[in-house]
């Protein structure tokens, strides 16, 4: 399981304490900060969506996106990039979108 070092925890000897950040009985939304919602908010508002419906398409696309990045068809694919690589445009509208990911 994936674990977090929580900022300004400390655990009994002095160092900083892990925090388990996958635990699936544990409510998520214990962990959302303000800026999430704020985000989520911001977003589900530009694109006309309740809440739900904005979490709800967005975690359907990481999925598609994992699919696709997994797909047999994308494994064999090995395309050498020229020098420095090419540089990725994700568009202006989607980075004011997004902000700046806080």
């Amino acid at each position: 399981m994936n674990e977090l070092t929580k900022p300004g925890s400390r655990n009994e000897g002095g160092g900083h304490a892990t925090v388990e950040i996958d635990d699936l009985r544990r409510p998520v939304w214990l962990e959302a900060t303000e800026s999430f919602y704020k985000k989520l908010n911001r977003i589900a508002g530009v694109c006309g969506l309740t809440r739900y419906q904005a979490l709800s398409k967005g975690l359907d696309a990481l999925m598609r996106e994992m699919e696709i990045r997994n797909s047999a068809l994308n494994q064999k694919i090995k395309s050498p990039s020229p020098i420095g690589g090419l540089p990725q445009n994700d568009g202006p509208s989607l980075t004011k979108l997004l902000g700046d990911g806080r």
